[in-house]
């Protein structure tokens, strides 16, 4: 069994201690408990069950994110309001909205498209089997669109973090195409090599992948993005995309994952995915974070 543990950047690889459990003090567990009784486990399969029964027009869904009008917007990162900025509201009795930056509202429309992880406090028992790993680097995590011969990063919060033009499908004008053509990405932006890392893919060229579970995204992710150059910086894509490499769960796959040589940014987290888990934005997903 597997024995996760977090390492320094002077840890050796060959030092590591694999076993299938994971050190967390009870304060650490109890730091993230839910309400009520319910396990970790059964949340994820009620979650996963949840996904296999709804229906929704994920095609529309893609549609509306790519081709609405973009709400004129700075490309500078425009920060939520501090806790501080709503306790003092709160305490003149005012609405928490009016604080609220007037563009982050125009943006509201993008806002929460990213399925946010859960931090990993314990070792699923189906984890060699069912799950995936992805390591990433620390930066900006954004939802990238490119259409209408532009493209756009948005952070979380749905305000724009920057435009420009890119190698994706209707990134740019050299990629011009039909109108349907629009791709929404997953990314971790890392700025000291001006890279987006390419975590996971929604759609590519009009084809929704919401609905779609992890081992086909994934499988997608790197078929499709090996079809353009997005890698090569130039005038029509002055930042690069890179797909992030994933990994079985079983020993030998976390040793690679673990593996600082295989990667050209220091690893700062993990991603655990769920083979079986489609899509979804928001904060009840099931990725787990370590």
């Amino acid at each position: 069994d597997l024995h996760i543990r977090p390492i320094g950047p002077s840890t050796p690889i060959d030092r590591l201690d694999f076993n299938f459990s994971i050190s967390a003090s009870p304060a650490r567990k109890a730091l993230y408990k839910t309400k009520g009784d319910t396990s970790m486990k059964k949340r994820r399969d009620e979650f996963l069950k949840k996904q296999k029964e709804r229906r929704r027009d994920f095609t529309q869904y893609a549609r509306d994110l790519a081709l609405s009008p973009a709400p004129p917007s700075s490309s500078v990162f425009i920060e939520e309001p501090s806790q501080q900025q709503i306790d003092e509201v709160k305490t003149e009795n005012m609405e928490v909205e009016k604080i609220r930056p007037k563009k982050l509202q125009n943006n509201e429309a993008y806002a929460n498209q990213l399925m946010t992880p859960e931090p990993l406090v314990d070792i699923p028992v189906d984890l060699k089997t069912d799950w995936v790993v992805v390591p990433c680097p620390i930066g900006r995590r954004c939802i990238v669109i490119s259409s209408r011969n532009a493209t756009i990063a948005r952070l979380n919060n749905g305000s724009i973090a920057n435009r420009f033009k890119s190698t994706l499908p209707s990134g740019c004008p050299s990629r011009r195409g039909k109108v349907n053509d629009y791709c929404i990405l997953d990314c971790i932006y890392y700025e000291q090599t001006m890279t987006y890392y390419i975590l996971d893919i929604m759609c590519w060229k009009g084809y929704s992948l919401y609905d779609c579970d992890t081992d086909f995204r994934f499988f997608w992710k790197h078929t499709k993005l090996s079809e353009v150059d997005v890698t090569t910086v130039s005038d029509s894509n002055p930042f690069k995309f890179v797909v992030l490499n994933y990994y079985e769960c079983t020993a030998d796959g976390l040793h690679s994952c673990l593996s600082s040589s295989a990667f050209d940014f220091p690893v700062e987290q993990m991603y655990f995915y769920n083979r079986a888990t489609q899509y979804t934005a928001g904060e009840e997903a099931t990725p787990l974070m370590f």
